[in-house]
């Protein structure tokens, strides 16, 4: 593969060097190649070119506030020679660590969190159902210490047996993690892997397996520490006298414990579940400045000789709008340089007729080209004036069409129709404003809607425009039409990113960095509210056996089922109010680190908390009501004959 010949937009490269399958470099997305700046950079002399991200390393022993202390003097030097170009430009050095992963820190954050939480809801609910199992051997343990085994041999054995069980349940654990894994990558979409490459090696490696083992050991330990503490207590005259009460007072009390901190560990996860998903809707529900249903997008790239020249490329795209148009089912097509929720350059610019800013509070922009409908196809409604038309030539004057706020912004009262300006990347052209329209977002959903300024493709060429396609047939339809459209135009024509915009809506980072964390959260959430239960139910379901001879008492000295059932509901109702109102705490602390990814929504939201203690207070009250009834149907004489 070496040494060999390949065309890249129309030039010849030589292969001189092949990455690791494996390498991802996050910065520079999902590359497929990489290419030398200098034999790319046409307008490196232009100094108004604001768009690299520069890497490098730090020499041994300089540190990275040094570095930002050097760069900051660098820019200064700049500033002072190119004020024009300069003038109140920064430089922002961060380590690479922190560029990729930064973002991604309180979701991390978060999902520790979670996973902590759940733990201690699962290492609760092992030793609850430890706790009972060691009652139950009560007799057993009695007769080993009757004959001669120590307190601490007891405690020794049922730990071992908590340890086997820890250290099962760790192998079993990272067989489903290996399939969670893969099933939770596996659906991720193409945008969340290339803002986030490194996912697709995501596996258990030795030191995780490592980590996991000491880590099932210690949860093993813990879980069987109260157990064995409790089965050391053991009454030898068990076996002869038939129980201790106050030692089965201090296990119910232990167990009620657990229960409750179980259903408080629950709610903070359901609590923090419901704000995410209730963010997420509001993302997604949002107004965005544009109309994504029915739309359906395809970016067009033009490499080779036959494309070098800007009014080639214009009469290109001219000739693409027209044939697709044409494609049945097709309303409305147009172009852009870049879609919304896509990042793009900006440019300074001055107002005619105004006072000349002061070089670091110049006004700004971000730049976008359109062709044919494109304001029509995306549903972004035209506020004053006009839009482009075919006349916008490069015979005519330079056009412009604002968002109405970079209007707003920097146009007194908002008037912008007729205004003229001049940028300071093109300091002979004047452009003179015809038309306003709607705010559309740019960037981060969960971001205000920047300045934005169009320019027309027939006076400032492009040879890539991603084309936007609204039609009353369905993307699957139009797309392989559009591919068979371009493949009759010519070599060095490229189709690639096609989606629907509803699609791009919903890969975009702020709805990525929601969703994932959301479906984990949720599932722990799920597991969590379904161990708690289960303790619940176990608690309650063991307490009215535990009490069987005292309910055949009751109901043979005239107790009714109803005043039975109200007695153990009543003791599960007291188990239920300890455990919410202590999760209420802990749901406010868990909401406030889950504050990165709220929208329009705080951390202690009542309405959410009242939602969540809602339905964990019902779904446990019926896991208590269930071993209740048993409770009402108890028969007398069969309990008072019973040895319990």
């Amino acid at each position: 593969m070496l040494q060999r010949a390949l065309q890249i937009n129309g030039q010849p490269h030589t292969i001189i060097g092949v990455l690791p399958e494996r390498f991802h470099f996050a910065v520079a997305g999902g590359a497929d190649f990489w290419l030398p700046m200098d034999q790319i950079a046409q307008t490196r002399s232009q100094r108004f070119n604001h768009w690299l991200r520069v890497v490098g390393r730090l020499k041994d022993g300089v540190t990275l506030s040094s570095a930002r202390t050097t760069m900051g003097t660098v820019m200064a030097r700049l500033e002072s020679a190119y004020p024009e170009s300069n003038s109140g430009r920064g430089i922002s050095l961060v380590s690479l660590r922190e560029q990729v992963t930064g973002g991604l820190r309180p979701v991390l954050i978060a999902l520790a969190l979670a996973v902590t939480l759940v733990l201690a809801i699962a290492c609760a609910n092992a030793a609850g159902l430890l706790l009972s199992r060691t009652l139950g051997r009560g007799r057993e343990l009695a007769v080993r210490m009757a004959i001669g085994a120590s307190r601490g041999r007891i405690v020794r054995q049922l730990l071992t047996e908590s340890l086997l069980i820890g250290v099962g349940g760790a192998v079993l654990g990272i067989l489903v993690a290996r399939i969670g894994i893969g099933y939770l990558v596996g659906g991720m979409d193409r945008g969340a892997l290339e803002y986030l490459p490194f996912l697709r090696d995501l596996r258990p490696d030795a030191l995780t397996i490592g980590f996991l083992g000491l880590l099932a050991m210690v949860v093993g330990l813990a879980s069987g520490l109260a157990p064995a503490l409790v089965g050391a207590r053991a009454d030898v005259g068990y076996p002869v006298a038939g129980g201790h009460p106050t030692a089965n007072r201090r296990s119910g009390h232990l167990r009620d414990g657990l229960v409750a901190g179980q259903l408080a560990l629950t709610l903070a996860l359901l609590t923090g579940t419901a704000l995410v998903g209730r963010s997420l809707l509001r993302l997604l529900s949002q107004d965005l400045g544009f109309k994504a249903e029915e739309v359906v997008t395809g970016r067009v790239a033009l490499s080779g000789p036959a494309w070098q020249q800007g009014a080639a490329q214009q009469r290109f795209f001219e000739n693409l709008l027209e044939r697709v148009r044409a494609i049945p089912g097709v309303r409305t097509v147009g172009a852009i340089s870049n879609l919304p929720l896509n990042d793009g350059g900006t440019n300074t610019f001055r107002v005619e007729g105004e006072a000349e800013p002061d070089q670091a509070a110049q006004p700004e922009g971000t730049r976008r080209q359109v062709a044919g409908d494109y304001f029509q196809a995306m549903g972004i409604p035209l506020l004053a004036g006009r839009l482009f038309t075919a006349r916008d030539d490069s015979t005519a004057q330079p056009a412009l069409v604002l968002s109405a706020a970079l209007a707003k912004r920097w146009f007194p009262g908002g008037v912008a129709v007729g205004r003229r300006v001049r940028f300071y990347a093109f300091p002979d052209t004047t452009w003179e404003v015809i038309g306003v329209v709607g705010d559309v977002t740019v960037g981060r959903i969960d971001a205000e809607a920047p300045p934005i300024f169009y320019m027309t493709h027939l006076q400032v060429y492009d040879n890539r425009l991603t084309l936007t396609i609204r039609s009353a047939a369905s993307g699957v339809a139009i797309l392989p039409a559009l591919r068979t459209v371009l493949a009759t135009m010519g070599p060095g024509v490229a189709l690639y990113y096609e989606a629907p915009m509803s699609a791009v809506v919903s890969d975009s980072p702020a709805i990525v960095a929601r969703r994932y964390p959301l479906r984990v959260i949720g599932a722990f959430a799920a597991i969590a509210l379904l161990l708690a239960i289960t303790g619940v139910y176990g608690v309650v379901a063991n307490g009215v056996a535990e009490r069987r001879r005292e309910l055949g008492i009751r109901s043979a000295l005239g107790a009714t089922a109803a005043q039975l059932v109200s007695l153990i509901m009543r003791r599960g109702g007291g188990l239920i109010a300890a455990g919410i109102v202590s999760g209420g705490v802990l749901a406010l602390v868990f909401s406030r680190t889950l504050g990165s990814m709220l929208y329009g929504i705080r951390p202690g939201d009542p309405a959410t908390l009242v939602v969540v203690i809602g339905l964990l207070a019902l779904t446990a009250l019926l896991a208590t009501w269930w071993p209740a009834r048993r409770a009402g149907r108890v028969d007398p004489a069969e309990a008072l004959r019973s040895d319990g």
